[in-house]
Formats: structure tokens, C-alpha cells, sequence
């Protein structure tokens, strides 16, 4: 597993066109600075998106991680919507109760979700 790291919450909108009001959900992240060169070295990041699971189950595996010293790279680990702890309207069981929940869980909300933490970390971390 990836050491030095902890989880992260982003405050995250539901989007779409039949929201009346705007709705939000916590989307979990990891951030591993172990091998990354800094701001200053214009070291890469490297964002493993998360698949149909839970984060914890992905966190530490594959090409990021394999690569991650060779590169100096940051690597972020982001949890996808509707899986793991990032379940939007409270409950896994709310948010697959109807069409209604789940004309949320698309890959076009999950894309804008990933492109925000990223942006977020970026500015955060001056890693441009």
C-alpha cells in the first residue's frame, strides 16, 4: 500500500439538468508525496482514477506506483462516484434507489469530478 498518505474528503455537486437545487457529496482522494520531485522540479502527477470499487482495494497498485520514483511523480489516487465512500445522497442504498439517484452516476459527472480534485491539487500544491 502507499505509505505517507492519508484520505481526503472534497466537498463535490451532483450536477445535472433536472437538479432544482444544487446537491453535494463527499468524494474520498489520496495524495502520496513520497516520491514526488516538488513544485519547483516541474515533477509530474500522475491520477489513478478509480474503478468500480471501493479506493482502499486500488490504492498502491499499478502503473502509478510502478513508476512513481523514475518519474519524481505525485501520485493521486481518486475514488469514483458511487462507490466506495464517495456515495452521493447518503447511502449506496439512496443513491441506486431510483432513476432519479442514479441519472448521476455517468462517466461524464465521474470525468468532472477527477478534472476538479486535479485542479484542486494543482493550485494547492503550485504543481502547474
Amino acid at each position: 500500500s502507499v505509505t505517507a498518505t492519508k484520505f481526503n474528503l472534497a466537498k463535490r455537486p451532483i450536477r445535472g439538468t433536472t437538479a432544482r437545487k444544487l446537491l453535494n457529496f463527499q468524494q474520498r482522494y489520496v495524495i502520496n508525496f513520497k516520491y514526488w520531485g516538488g513544485a519547483n522540479a516541474n515533477a509530474p502527477i500522475f491520477a489513478y482514477l478509480g474503478a468500480e470499487a471501493p479506493l482502499d482495494e486500488d490504492v498502491g497498485e499499478g502503473f502509478p506506483k510502478d513508476n512513481a520514483s523514475r518519474f519524481k511523480c505525485l501520485l493521486v489516487y481518486i475514488e469514483h462516484r458511487y462507490y466506495g465512500k464517495s456515495v452521493p445522497f447518503g447511502s449506496r442504498k439512496e443513491a441506486m434507489k431510483n432513476a432519479s439517484t442514479l441519472s448521476y452516476f455517468n462517466s461524464a459527472q465521474a470525468l468532472a469530478d477527477n478534472e476538479e480534485v486535479l485542479l484542486y491539487i494543482k493550485k494547492k500544491y503550485h504543481a502547474e
